[in-house]
């Protein structure tokens, strides 16, 4: 064999096995390129590498054959493809190969037949591979485009958070042969998505490789929920729009909604913007307007059909999964027990550990929720982490740009409201105070000017961020309180009847299982077995559970009485014309359905009315069953206090929404009228802060 035909060996032996090696690090290695495109660049460089090691084998034939430079070219390149492609469809043969690096001696020849045995093994897995996934899309296209009749649960993204919340819809035994599709799926090699495919499998989901935008469910029947819960938010803010769209006219027959997972406030305001069409409030609900809307201002309690698939609604909601979290925790039958019984101070006392996105919610949403009249709230704020940029300066400064009304001065560390009749709190930030400190701990000792006021904490919220972090802090924090409350230890029952009752929040599903309180005590324990009397909240099997989602409907047609209430106040201007009074209770039904902010503040008011009736045993206000019902204008001691308690909460949370005094309102500048004390407001204004069901 001559020297020109064994350099060709060599160098085209070289580039295969350098093509082979770099197709190899792309394929186990992310250089920030596209995933999905991995299989590609597998088949492609294998393909590349099985071509290169033929050139030099039909070199090695054409290049005494006479026909020419051009002519043999044509006829290397030709059979090298031709043999490629062979290969990869376990027909090509070994043989020539064999024959052809006979002549090149041991070490040449025994290095190229290696790596033609790897590519002669590699190619035909990858085909067949390929094969197998294009069958499994063939199969999960089959089966979505017969599939009718049934709802339809559709995500845009197969992650954790999405998978969770669909087994939450599987195992929902009131929901009927679920059709339950994820879009956007590409297998990778990666463990955790190889666990998250297979659990996904396990509820007989439909995997697609389309995005959700593009899957065609106006011709199916049945209701249809899409859920937008992929990493990236601004790609689900993107598809909410693209989905509200297509579809807003398209429920003419069933029940449409789209879930939009978001904690942040400028996808309400796109959503909000967006035209929804004309079918946005349930059609049961209307059709009882029109039939009596009289009867339907007296109802205390709306409730449409659309679980019934009987009639057009379309849904667009925003879910705050953190908000959800915090709402849900705040009105617990123990909290409610923790903050209220034996409460003879009248003080309602919190400390938030970590004011990352959980404690600032947590906070906010405490502010409001814990106004009643005759009770002062006390809240201790301790953050040192890096959300609040190492101090808690930064914080106070962020809060003070949100929340101009309560942190009235951000070089102040205390921010302290008791007018009458007026919001009342005390919030104290404790500047830089790690909670893993020395710091932390004088706060408790005898000579500390805190220590009184952080030992009357009723309700403690562990929220750092971590959860390995947030588990050894409500340790820590339990045996704080051990200490400085050493002869009001609760040693047993369970870990909800502890003082103080504290939260911390933990993510993970396995270890919130294993953690978590249990009606007998048990939790956490420590060394002895003792039970550390903490309850952990917030993981996601909690947080992305359907659940949630049903509750929010349910708060929802608990709320719009509150939001359409002004009709019965002013006792319908349109009473006489009873088609006017219908149409007038629709358009005030319709901006509750179109516009985020109004569904918050009705169910902010509905909540914390759910709250203080739970609370009644210890409370005096509010007691519907302690006097007769009252008529719309009764200002009397206890129509007055309800209606005090009212305004306390409503000032707040006007303010926890950036919310300033103005003598004139004007919205877009975020200013109120009516931020004043409940004295100072018009006597119609005082009426209206009473709950509906006082009024005879």
């Amino acid at each position: 064999m001559g020297e020109e035909i064994k350099y060709a060996y060599i160098i085209f032996g070289a580039v295969s096995l350098a093509v082979l090696v770099l197709t190899i690090v792309l394929k186990f290695f992310d250089f920030g390129t596209v995933k999905r495109n991995k299989r590609l660049v597998s088949m492609l460089g294998v393909g590349i590498s099985t071509f290169l090691i033929f050139i030099p084998i039909y070199y090695a034939q054409y290049s005494a054959g006479g026909f020419g430079i051009f002519s043999n070219a044509c006829l290397i390149i030709i059979n090298a493809l031709h043999n490629t492609f062979r290969v990869f469809v376990l027909d090509g043969e070994f043989d020539i190969v064999i024959s052809s690096v006979s002549e090149l001696g041991r070490p040449l020849g025994a290095c190229f037949s290696v790596l033609a045995g790897v590519l002669y093994v590699t190619a035909p897995i990858l085909t067949f591979k390929n094969i197998i996934m294009l069958f499994g899309n063939f199969r999960n296209k089959f089966w979505f485009r017969f599939h009718d009749g049934r709802p339809f649960y559709i995500f845009s993204e197969l992650n954790e958070k999405s998978i969770t919340l669909a087994e939450s819809i599987f195992k929902d035994e009131s929901i009927k042969r679920p059709v339950i599709v994820f879009s956007d799926v590409f297998e990778r090699d990666e463990e955790g998505d190889y666990e998250i495919i297979l659990r996904a499998k396990d509820i007989k989901a439909i995997l697609l490789k389309e995005d959700i935008t593009r899957l065609d469910v106006k011709r199916k029947s049945g209701r249809a929920e899409f859920f937008l819960i992929g990493e990236n938010e601004s790609e689900n803010v993107e598809q909410a729009i693209r989905l509200t769209q297509e579809y807003k006219n398209e429920c003419k027959k069933r029940p449409i909604s789209i879930f939009l997972y978001s904690d942040k406030p400028s996808a309400g305001y796109i959503m909000d913007s967006i035209d929804k069409g004309e079918y946005t409030l349930d059609k049961a609900l209307t059709e009882s307007i029109r039939d009596d809307p009289e009867a339907f201002l007296e109802n205390t309690s709306y409730r449409g059909n659309e679980e019934k698939a009987d009639g057009p609604v379309f849904r667009v909601r925003r879910l705050d999964s953190v908000e959800m979290l915090v709402r849900r925790v705040l009105t617990r039958k123990e909290v409610v027990d923790a903050v209220f019984k034996d409460n003879d101070a009248k003080t309602v006392s919190v400390t938030i550990l970590g004011m990352g996105s959980c404690g600032k919610e947590f906070l906010k949403q405490a502010l409001s929720l814990f106004q009643v009249f005759g009770y002062r709230l006390e809240v201790n704020v301790i953050d040192a982490s890096s959300a609040g940029g190492g101090n808690s300066e930064n914080i106070i400064k962020a809060l003070g740009h949100e929340w101009p009304e309560i942190i009235t001065d951000p070089g102040k560390k205390s921010f302290v409201r008791n007018e009458m009749g007026d919001a009342n709190y005390d919030i104290r930030f404790f500047d830089g105070v790690d909670c893993f400190s020395t710091d932390f701990d004088r706060l408790f000792e005898p000579e500390s000017p805190d220590r009184d006021r952080l030992k009357r904490t009723q309700l403690a919220i562990v929220s750092l961020g971590d959860d390995d972090k947030n588990i050894d802090a409500a340790v820590m924090l339990r045996s704080v309180f051990d200490r400085v409350n050493v002869n009001e230890i609760t040693d047993e029952g369970s870990c909800r009847s502890a003082r103080p009752l504290i939260y911390s929040v933990v993510y993970d599903d396995k270890k919130a299982a294993n953690l978590s309180c249990k009606e007998n005590g048990g939790g956490i324990v420590n060394y002895r077995g003792d039970s550390v009397q903490v309850e952990f909240i917030g993981n996601l099997g909690d947080q992305y559970s359907y659940d949630r989602i049903k509750e929010e409907k349910d708060i929802e047609y608990s709320a719009i009485r509150y939001h359409i209430d002004w009709l019965r106040r002013d006792g319908a201007k349109n009473k006489d014309d009873k088609a006017a009074l219908a149409d007038a209770i629709i358009e005030k039904a319709d901006t509750y359905s179109n516009y985020e902010y109004y569904r918050k503040s009705s169910v902010a008011r509905a909540v914390h009315e759910k709250f203080l009736a739970d609370a009644r045993k210890y409370i005096k206000i509010n007691s519907l069953d302690e006097r007769p019902r009252h008529p719309s204008n009764c200002l009397c001691e206890h129509c007055a206090e309800a209606s005090v308690t009212e305004h306390m909460r409503w000032n707040v949370y006007m303010r926890t929404q950036g919310y300033r005094y103005s003598p004139k309102r004007n919205d877009r500048a975020k200013l109120h009228n009516d931020l004043i004390s409940w004295h100072d407001l018009p006597e119609l204004e005082k009426y209206k802060d009473k709950e509906p069901a006082y009024r005879a």
